[in-house]
């Protein structure tokens, strides 16, 4: 277990860092990608494709550039220049949102722009996901890391109970009409934006530790009178190429990759839950903004019981209420399908639903809270940018997922494509339960071994 000593600056950090989340979190309820996103989208197309691009977009930009990200890092790093000046592009790319949604562009021009536009803003906030998240481990002790991120969501998610208020009376609003209804969304979720930004660029970086495996393993093979400064970046090809020696060094780290990889599963079917509420129960514009509430409930509700279980058992439990909630999100959905079919339960149907987006917010702080922290307790304190790349590298592309779901649900129908997602769920549920308390991992976690590093590079 690492050092529980007080950081310097971590009552600060900590206040910013919880802040900071909290501006984020409360501004995506206001562009949520699983339901804001497809729903303006189906405004201006048909195809499911493009639909589910819009979400696929958020996960994957967020995650596929943090490999490449952490192989220009190492620990003598400055981090807080990167995250920064990455948040100034992405929110220059989200306040030219609202803009677009009133212009007066063809509709398929505008949903191509629009997802430039977003796809810019979600692979910069991906630029900051290494940085931002070794800027933590170095500023917050780790028992204290599980409670900072589920207060942030707590946090966030009241804020964001509010905004789900907002987004129904702007939604269902007969004054405030499409597309002006969801410019008004995208403003309000931009402001926040920038709020965020202020507050990580409060953050105070701590000191630069010790100088990093990569750079110590140059250092033990390089010729007398060639040795490498500790001060020297890492280069990219050669980071990258030590890919294969990390995850082989590790097998622990090897198998929560592949239970990551699998609990993506329901990202299969994400987007499309909201255009069933409105195509096959009937769900009116208003539940949209219902739905957001929801998942900003569940939000709320996981990030207090994910705080005190982190605290008390560990983040192990986390990754396995992930994929239980990954698998119940599409169990309520196929519930409400059964009780819209029936005289007695069709009342029930809307609330089934509704708990569909619960469970999705209790996913989504369950995965991160979860899955983040018990990996940066199993691999070397001088690795975890590299580490915490692979594991979204890899997982990125999975977000992707809604692409195909796409055309399964124009060729096979929704409910299918509910059902495949569940079984994905339900494999990595099984992989999850072979991961031991990372309490016992990081007694055994693997030491750099320079001279194993170095055999990797030649």
């Amino acid at each position: 277990m690492q050092n529980e000593r007080q950081q310097p600056n971590e009552s600060w950090n900590y206040w910013a860092y919880t802040l900071e989340g909290a501006f984020f979190i409360t501004s995506s309820a206001f562009w949520e990608p699983g339901t804001i996103i497809p729903s303006f989208l189906s405004g201006l197309t048909t195809s499911q494709v493009l639909i589910g691009l819009g979400p696929a977009l958020k996960s994957a930009g967020w995650m596929m550039p943090q490999l490449l990200v952490a192989g220009l890092l190492d620990q003598n790093s400055k981090l807080k220049p990167v995250v920064v000046g990455a948040a100034v592009l992405a929110r220059g790319a989200f306040v030219l949102l609202p803009l677009l949604v009133l212009s007066q562009l063809p509709p398929a021009t505008k949903v191509w722009a629009f997802l430039l536009l977003y796809t810019l803003f979600c692979f910069a906030e991906g630029v900051t996901a290494v940085p931002w998240t070794e800027m933590l481990g170095r500023a917050i002790a780790p028992r204290r890391r599980g409670r900072l991120l589920g207060n942030m969501q707590s946090v966030a998610g009241i804020s964001a109970l509010a905004a789900g208020v907002v987004v129904r009376m702007l939604l269902g609003s007969e004054r405030l009409v499409y597309p002006a209804n969801y410019a008004a969304l995208f403003a309000a979720g931009a402001v926040l934006l920038v709020g965020s930004g202020a507050m990580m660029y409060a953050v105070r970086e701590p000191a630069v530790g010790e100088p990093s495996v990569a750079v110590a393993a140059a250092a033990a093979v390089a010729p007398a009178g060639d040795q490498p400064s500790i001060r020297r970046r890492p280069q990219l090809l050669a980071s990258l190429r030590r890919v294969p020696y990390l995850v082989r060094n590790n097998p622990l780290f090897g198998n929560l990759l592949l239970a990551r990889v699998v609990a993506a599963a329901p990202s299969l079917a994400l987007p499309f839950y909201v255009l069933y509420g409105r195509d096959a129960l009937g769900l009116s514009p208003v539940w949209i903004g219902n739905s957001v509430t929801a998942q900003m409930l569940g939000a709320v509700v996981g990030g207090l019981i994910w705080a005190r279980v982190s605290v008390r058992w560990g983040y192990q439990p986390l990754i396995r209420a992930s994929c239980i909630a990954g698998l119940l999100i599409p169990v309520w959905t196929l519930l409400s399908s059964v009780a819209a079919r029936s005289l007695v339960l069709a009342s029930l149907a809307p609330y089934l639903f509704l708990m569909t987006y619960v469970t999705i917010g209790l996913y989504f702080t369950s995965v991160w809270v979860g899955f983040t922290n018990y990996l940066l307790e199993i691999v070397p304190s001088g690795e975890r940018p590299m580490y915490i790349g692979i594991l979204s590298t890899v997982a990125g592309p999975l977000a992707f997922l809604a692409a195909p779901g796409g055309l399964l649900v124009a060729g096979a129908g929704y409910l299918f494509t509910f059902a495949l997602s569940a079984a994905g769920s339900v494999v990595a549920l099984w992989l999850a339960w072979r991961l031991p308390p990372e309490a016992s991992a990081s007694a055994a976690k693997p030491a750099a071994s320079a001279a194993a590093a170095s055999s990797d590079l030649t």
